[in-house]
């Protein structure tokens, strides 16, 4: 397999107290990464199954067709022996003033989980794709993604400017970007755009299969307290970066490596 446009490095982390080596690769153009689209449609479907604790997990086969012919952005973590077993995909979104980065998925094999792979690709996706040229080019730069994951929540508000937020409005800005993504993402579901809330979005409730509670119980209550998780409420999660605040993309990356 070739690979052309793309960045490649190792990660070790520790299982069962045995130091196990992945291959990370992030591709900012994937149809012209080399990856065969055949079997980016395969690895997409079995990391999409082994993420989630169904037995035979049923959906429309027709989304793998429309992200490899759509996605601009894309981070691939495969084992040693080349088994991909973590997968996140993200649309870059031009609208006038504005640059989106909409996080499309996050998926991580079940036998993997709880050892820093999501982390991971969330750092690599918005850190490679919320560049210098893309802070300075447009008046305002926003992340956005779709969870009912109190972890997520905690994870991304220790380090960003959230919305929803616990304690903020939601300005007519951010609304304007989530009315935005909802239209291109789930236009037939009930959106409420004060809330940045979809109801029902998720058909078989639990996108993950199980709860995973933040360690912050306020966060779980906030989470909790405004969506129906069980029956597949999510938040539309907006993150904005301004250039008035003269961030850069080393900004970005050492709020993502804050711990």
């Amino acid at each position: 397999m070739k690979y052309d446009n793309n960045k490649f490095y190792k990660v070790t982390k520790k299982i069962n107290n045995d130091n196990v080596s992945f291959v990370i690769q992030f591709t900012d153009d994937l149809k012209q990464s080399g990856i065969d689209s055949d079997e980016f449609r395969v690895e997409l479907k079995n990391v999409f199954d082994s993420s989630i604790p169904w037995s035979n997990p049923e959906y429309d086969d027709g989304f793998q067709d429309h992200y490899f012919d759509n996605v601009d952005t894309a981070v691939f973590i495969r084992s040693g022996d080349g088994e991909l077993i973590a997968l996140s995909i993200a649309f870059k979104i031009e609208r006038e003033d504005d640059y989106i980065l909409y996080i499309a998925g996050i998926w991580v094999n079940d036998k993997y989980k709880k050892i820093g792979l999501g982390k991971i690709l969330i750092e690599e996706i918005i850190f490679n794709s919320i560049t210098d040229d893309s802070i300075d080019k447009y008046s305002n730069v926003f992340v956005s993604l779709r969870t009912q994951n109190p972890q997520l929540y905690y994870y991304l508000s220790t380090r960003f400017d959230v919305y929803p937020h616990r304690d903020k409005e939601i300005t007519k800005e951010i609304a304007d970007v989530g009315d935005y993504i909802n239209q291109m993402f789930s236009p037939t579901k009930t959106y409420e755009s004060d809330s940045l809330i979809v109801r029902n979005v998720f058909p078989k409730g639990i996108i993950v299969g199980s709860h995973h509670p933040s360690r912050d119980e306020e966060i779980n209550n906030y989470v909790q307290g405004l969506l129906n998780i069980e029956e597949g409420d999510s938040f539309i999660m907006i993150i904005p970066f301004s250039n008035d605040e003269n961030n850069t993309q080393q900004d970005v990356f050492d709020l993502l490596r804050y711990a």
